[in-house]
């Protein structure tokens, strides 16, 4: 049986599009640390930064400005491109997340420290 705990509103598809954008930013800064060879306190030292506030950053405990972004990628060697995506494409999207039984479905392999990527 399918338990409905998503309520599609304007203000929750609102929260989970900001949510999705957190967890697509942390993903590509994810990628860009394992394209270099970057690990968490490594990336940290880099940024100037604790490894904590890395960690809590990628996991979405702690949110990032598009400052912070740029530069968390520049000390990796990249930027973001940034692309426009109709809001009917990521309804689709949502569909599929919300039709889950849980987020739990949806938890990420550790990273390369052996921390979850995102904490939920």
């Amino acid at each position: 049986m399918t338990h409905h705990w998503y309520e599609s509103t304007a203000r929750e598809n609102l929260i989970l599009d900001q949510e999705l954008l957190q967890i697509a930013v942390s993903e590509a800064i994810c990628e860009a640390m394992d394209a270099r060879g970057v690990n968490r306190a490594h990336l940290a030292r880099l940024s100037g930064i604790t490894r904590s506030a890395l960690s809590q950053r990628l996991s979405g405990r702690r949110s990032m400005n598009l400052d912070t972004v740029a530069s968390t990628l520049h000390h990796l060697g990249y930027r973001l491109k940034v692309e426009l995506v109709d809001q009917t494409e990521a309804a689709n999207q949502i569909a599929s997340y919300v039709n889950m039984d849980s987020w739990d479905e949806l938890q990420p392999e550790p990273d390369v420290d052996g921390e979850p990527l995102l904490a939920w």
